[in-house]
């Protein structure tokens, strides 16, 4: 190599050179923001799984349990069930599902695992008890999470009846 594709080689990689570092830069700036986004939800998640363990643990506590149904308001959500465990237990069961299918749609998880949750969300909305609470409480969720659930009723009926096509085949 001689002199003059030496010098042109070195003007080569003073200039290459900041243009990889400022790529390599920038590719690094946007995995921070990446990595900061996914620890702000983990955060968010594991202070909302933290915040709604203790509410559970509280309203299932023997004292708020007496003092609650003191309430014309929530002996009235009692009434829809045969006891205010019952009550607290599908509505947290609720809760999750809320919570669940806020994760879907943030996609923070995908669509093969959320399948599973909404195919228990629908089951959980064939038993009385959990439809009657709905349909008396559902004003309290996000508007997206009621149109959901609202529009089960109907799948399962068309579910129920496809099962009913595949247990009686015509011959």
């Amino acid at each position: 190599m001689n002199n003059t594709n030496m010098v042109q080689l070195g003007e080569y990689i003073q200039i290459i050179s900041p243009i990889i570092y400022g790529g390599a830069l920038i590719v690094s700036i946007l995995q921070f923001s990446a990595m900061k986004k996914n620890m702000s939800n983990q955060s968010v998640q594991q202070a909302f799984a933290s915040t709604t363990q203790l509410l559970f643990n509280n309203i299932n506590s023997k004292e708020y349990l007496q003092m609650s149904q003191e309430s014309p308001v929530v002996s009235k959500y009692y009434s829809l069930v045969d006891n205010p465990q019952q009550y607290y237990t599908i509505i947290q069961s609720f809760d999750m599902l809320e919570f669940i299918f806020r994760l879907y749609k943030t996609k923070m998880i995908d669509a093969e695992l959320w399948s599973r949750w909404e195919a228990t969300a629908k089951s959980m909305m064939t038993i009385p008890k959990f439809k009657r609470v709905w349909d008396n409480t559902k004003d309290s969720r996000s508007h997206e999470f009621r149109q959901l659930i609202d529009s089960f009723p109907s799948d399962v009926q068309k579910d129920r009846i496809k099962f009913i096509h595949l247990a009686v085949k015509p011959e």
